[in-house]
């Protein structure tokens, strides 16, 4: 005899499957990540002067944390590149 097979008791339905949680958690911090770069650029448009070696360059502030960033990521590409510590296979 089967389960659930009584007219008088209820019909149970299987559960629905469910969506990864995952997909919207990266929807989420990348919305907060673009919200806080946008605020980042709007409170840091006037001009900043900026001292390097013999040079001064005058330009945002935006523009200065942008090349900031850009000139880590690089560094950091090279240095996981190029370390002697990395596995050789």
């Amino acid at each position: 005899m089967s389960e659930n097979s009584d007219p008088a008791l209820p019909k149970i339905k299987p559960p629905r499957p469910t969506k990864p949680l995952l997909p919207k958690i990266k929807l989420a911090a990348a919305v907060l990540m673009a919200a806080v770069i946008v605020t980042v650029i709007l409170q840091n448009r006037e001009p900043v002067e900026t001292k390097f070696l013999f040079a001064t360059f005058t330009m945002p502030g935006a523009a200065l944390l942008l090349l900031t960033f850009l000139f880590g990521c690089a560094l950091g590409v090279l240095v996981a590149w190029f370390r002697p510590w990395r596995k050789q296979r």
